[in-house]
C-alpha cells in the first residue's frame, strides 16, 4: 500500500512516556528522547490506527508529538502523512487539546504538543488513517527535519522475525 520507493517512518516524542503502536503493533517507547521508527510495509492496511498511551510521571508538565512520514528510499527526503494536532487526533473522552509547552520542543514538522483533557496522569491518543493518506502525503513537498533521534528497531517486529528464525 506504500508507493514504491517509499518506506513509512514515525518520529515522536513525549514528556514523560509514551508507547506507539500501529494497528496494535508495538511501535516503540520513549521517555523524554526523541523516538525514529522505521514501520515495514507489511502492518501497513487500508485502514490504519496509530495509538499511543502516554503518561505523566512527576506532574509538572506533559505532552506528546508525533509525525508520521513517508521516506523516499533513494533520496531519504521526507513527506508528511500526519502529524500530532487537536483536529487529527482524540482521546476516549473525544478531542484532544494542542497545548502550550513552556520547555524546549524538538522540531518535528507538522506535529504540535497534544495532550488529553486532564493535565497529568495518563492519556490514550489515537487517529487513523488510510491509503488515500499515504497517497496525498505524495503530493507534499519534502519534510526539513533537523531533529536528532534516537533510532530504534519496531519491537512487534523484531519478536515477529525471532519467531520466524525459530520455526
Amino acid at each position: 500500500l506504500l508507493p514504491q520507493g517509499m518506506d513509512l517512518v514515525l518520529i515522536f516524542w513525549a514528556d514523560d512516556e509514551a508507547e506507539v503502536y500501529l494497528n496494535d503493533y508495538r511501535l516503540s517507547a520513549s521517555r523524554l528522547t526523541v523516538t525514529q521508527v522505521d514501520i515495514p510495509d507489511f502492518y501497513v492496511r487500508s485502514q490504519n490506527v496509530l495509538r499511543a498511551r502516554c503518561w505523566d510521571t512527576d506532574r509538572v508538565e506533559s505532552g506528546f508529538m508525533a509525525g508520521l512520514y513517508l521516506r523516499d528510499g533513494s533520496t531519504g527526503a521526507l513527506r508528511l502523512v500526519l502529524g500530532t494536532g487537536a483536529s487529527h487526533w482524540r482521546g476516549p473522552q473525544g478531542r484532544v487539546d494542542e497545548i502550550y509547552y513552556n520547555h524546549e520542543l524538538p522540531d518535528i514538522p507538522g506535529a504540535e504538543v497534544i495532550w488529553g483533557r486532564q493535565l497529568f496522569g495518563e492519556v490514550l491518543l489515537e487517529t487513523s488513517f488510510g491509503a488515500a493518506t499515504l497517497q496525498a502525503a505524495m503530493q507534499q513537498h519534502p519534510a526539513s527535519i533537523n531533529v536528532e533521534a534516537r533510532l530504534e528497531p519496531m519491537e512487534s517486529h523484531q519478536v515477529v522475525a525471532r519467531l520466524v528464525q525459530l520455526q
